[in-house]
């Protein structure tokens, strides 16, 4: 066959191999999972988080605000209040916010938005101290420090799209009310950045963060009350793990996290956080060990994806076939009136022509896959034309087998029971 119009035929069929591939990774999400999307911090945003926190000229407190509104914006108090809040936010001057008086809200869910996310007009300080309603909405803004204090089993927060440089959750700051132990918030955060989320001594019924980054991570040791008590969930999130990074603290909090979801049975998260540890670990390792590290994160997530070495199984499975059929180098065993190998379907072997190229090269490659190394005795019924694709085969077969490990491995440990 003419290698050029092998070259020339193969364009439509690589490609077409190239979209099922790509349609796969992305029907199973494998892309943001895998870690290739994620969010990374920009400058801007480092910039912003780590300037001193300014004092503002206004703030607006819950209670200072009702003893100074009329009779007619106290009529639909809750309404006013945060549409106020608001409309400040598009304005050019920063201020502080105290949610520190329960105002009975009969809105379904109050929300503060901001319209855009940006650096300019801020809440330098939000404390969230008092039961304001059963959900409370944050959108598309920047607040420097958020404090939230644990005063009713009933608060739900949410937060789409903002910039958070700190976050701190802790117990209930006032003293008599609802005792310690009944307190707890739930807490959803969408497509938000974060610069340092601590986690006190709050009791947090769920916690979901999605997208984004947090930069900085804190939470109460092992021998600590779980701050736990419901579900928690991250999903696509980045956490810096690379000791050159300024942003770097170590691996101590993924440890505290790992523990934690351990004891609420909580296995994909245990598993999470324990890749995240791992990752922080190997800055202070070996070279060797580095090395054995990173090829154990890339190929399986340190054994947390299944979806990792399934990927690369098949994308080492494109490369051959693709390799194979470029070059057209596989060719036939010799046969004979009374050993004739390429009967029935395999007769198609001792065609030419586009079809019968590209059979043969999945086939070859199926068999890397299936039968590496020839270790189950069946016969090949095609060879490489020369020693470099016959190198790549045995290379191809060894990693299949390690693909294959480790994706074994892989749904052993995620429906293990612990």
């Amino acid at each position: 066959m003419n290698p050029k119009r092998v070259r020339e035929q193969a364009h439509p069929i690589c490609l077409i191999i190239s979209i099922l591939f790509l349609t796969v990774c992305d029907n199973l999400g494998g892309l943001k999972r895998i870690g290739i999307q994620m969010d990374k911090p920009s400058k801007e945003f480092l910039d912003w988080s780590s300037k001193l926190v300014a004092t503002p000229k206004i703030t607006f407190s819950i209670q200072e605000v009702w003893k100074t509104c009329n009779a007619t914006y106290k009529e639909n108090f809750s309404e006013n209040f945060f549409k106020q809040i608001s409309e400040n936010l598009q304005g050019k001057e920063s201020f502080d916010l105290a949610l520190d008086m329960d105002i009975g809200s009969a809105l379904i869910e109050p929300t503060i938005d901001g319209k855009k996310r940006n650096y300019n007009t801020i809440i330098e300080t939000c404390r969230i101290d008092f039961h304001l309603t059963e959900i409370l909405t944050f959108k598309n803004l920047s607040i420097r420090n958020l404090l939230i204090f644990n005063n009713t089993r009933y608060n739900s927060l949410k937060f789409y799209n903002c910039n958070i440089a700190n976050l701190m959750l802790s117990k209930n700051s006032k003293k008599g009310g609802i005792p310690e132990e009944k307190q707890s918030v739930s807490i959803n955060i969408i497509d938000s950045f974060l610069g340092d989320f601590s986690i006190g001594s709050s009791i947090i019924e769920s916690l979901n963060v999605t997208n984004g980054f947090i930069l900085e991570f804190t939470c109460p040791p092992p021998h600590k009350i779980n701050p736990f008590n419901g579900s928690v969930e991250f999903n696509n999130v980045y956490f810096p793990t690379n000791k050159e990074k300024l942003i770097y603290r170590d691996a101590q909090p993924f440890r505290n996290m790992r523990y934690h979801m351990k004891m609420l049975e909580n296995t994909p998260m245990s598993n999470f956080f324990h890749t995240l540890e791992l990752r922080a670990e190997r800055n202070n390792d070996t070279q060797t060990n580095k090395a054995f590290s990173y090829l154990y994160d890339w190929f399986s997530g340190y054994g947390s994806s299944i979806l990792k070495p399934f990927l690369w199984l098949l994308g080492f499975w494109l490369t051959s076939v693709t390799l194979f059929y470029f070059t057209d180098g596989l060719t036939t065993l010799e046969t004979t009136k009374t050993n004739n190998l390429y009967i029935g379907w395999r007769s198609i072997f001792l065609e030419s022509g586009q079809w019968a190229t590209l059979s043969k090269a999945m086939y070859h490659s199926l068999i890397d896959i299936a039968n590496p190394l020839g270790i189950f005795g069946a016969k090949s019924l095609l060879v490489p034309t020369n020693g470099w694709l016959a190198a790549w085969s045995i290379f191809h077969s060894l990693f299949s087998v390690i693909f294959i490990t480790l994706t074994i491995l892989s749904i052993r440990r995620r429906f293990k029971l612990q």
